[in-house]
């Protein structure tokens, strides 16, 4: 009698425990979040890299004769254009030796003529009208290198673009290759950027880049690669590419730092989930994922940023229904509510 006793009192805690446990089941709280259920699109496949800008035409202007300077003709930081003059050197010396000359070249230019009508007479030999012939082309040649000289007096602009800051003043006297002033053409610039050697099958000539930069955070600026270096650097296995960067309003300036995004074809059948759904952890990232009314937390393996989505290339498949809210709030296992965005 006493041996059932305690057999029945055994199985009253037990049907009061069963009890107990079905009752804070039923009255577990649902995490509210949101999901989004993930389908494949296409989209852009892009190569990331970070670069900097450098300008397409820069030059240090030198002179090609030594002399004084006589004038500086532009305001610094002006843009000047394409053979406007920019310096004049002091012209006096040449000046004169030019009319000397040039008095010199009339002469022989009318003694040949009168030479040559000697000749036809036969008034003259042919030694003699060889002879002015020969003093003639040499008054000539003497006019065409004295104005060669002078032409180089005056220093004019190779191209056009903006004009830096002079590095002397009128009455310094400078020599052949000294430098002047600095010109840049900034409305055509490359940006230079390098890429893993893992990418080099996929680049190619005339491909589009998209360049980025702080100093206009709200812009998005448009090049096409022009140059891909045939060798790879052993150091970093990296690969240098060049892109032609149109600069018409001069928003971007030589020297920049730029993010660059390289555009190399289509990812087909990505799955794309926002940013903030990912769970950042020591070991990658995780997400969570709705199964029959639960959370499941899974690693994922992410690939490529577009806009404000990533690209998961591993543990997703088509029509999961991934947490986008609410996931500070969930354990692995716990009821949700899925409440709509």
């Amino acid at each position: 009698m006493k041996f059932k006793n305690i057999f029945f009192r055994l199985l009253i805690i037990s049907i009061l425990f069963i009890s107990f446990e079905q009752a804070n089941a039923s009255s577990e709280v649902l995490v509210n979040v949101r999901v989004l259920k993930i389908f494949p699109v296409n989209i852009p496949k892009n190569i990331n890299a970070f670069g900097s800008l450098f300008a397409k035409e820069k030059v240090d202007i030198s002179p090609q004769i030594s002399g004084q300077i006589k004038k500086v003709m532009f305001q610094y930081g002006e843009t000047v254009q394409e053979g406007q003059p920019l310096y004049q050197l002091d012209d006096a010396l040449y000046q004169a030796q030019l009319q000397e000359v040039k008095s010199d070249l009339a002469f022989n230019k009318m003694t040949y003529q009168r030479f040559l009508k000697l000749a036809k007479t036969g008034a003259i030999s042919k030694q003699d009208l060889d002879k002015v012939k020969l003093d003639y082309q040499d008054a000539q040649s003497k006019f065409n290198v004295l104005s060669v000289e002078l032409a180089k007096t005056e220093i004019k602009a190779p191209f056009s673009g903006v004009i830096g800051a002079s590095q002397v003043d009128v009455g310094q006297y400078v020599n052949v290759g000294a430098s002047l002033v600095s010109l840049v053409d900034k409305t055509n610039l490359i940006a230079r950027f390098s890429v893993s050697e893992d990418d080099l099958s996929q680049i190619s000539q005339n491909q589009i880049v998209t360049i980025q930069t702080e100093s206009a955070p709200n812009r998005s600026f448009q090049g096409q690669v022009n140059y891909v270096s045939p060798s790879i650097d052993p150091n970093t296995r990296t690969v240098m590419v060049w892109a032609n960067v149109p600069n018409p309003t001069n928003q971007l300036a030589p020297g920049l730092f730029v993010h660059v995004k390289l555009t190399i074809g289509d990812e087909k059948n990505a799955l794309l989930i926002p940013q903030e759904a990912l769970i950042p952890t020591v070991e990658g990232n995780n997400i969570f994922v709705i199964e029959n009314g639960k959370a499941y937390q899974k690693p994922v393996m992410i690939g490529q940023r577009v806009g404000g989505d990533v690209v998961i290339q591993k543990e997703l498949k088509s029509g999961d229904e991934v947490v986008i809210a609410g996931q500070e709030k969930l354990a692995n296992g716990r009821s949700v509510r899925v409440v709509p965005q």
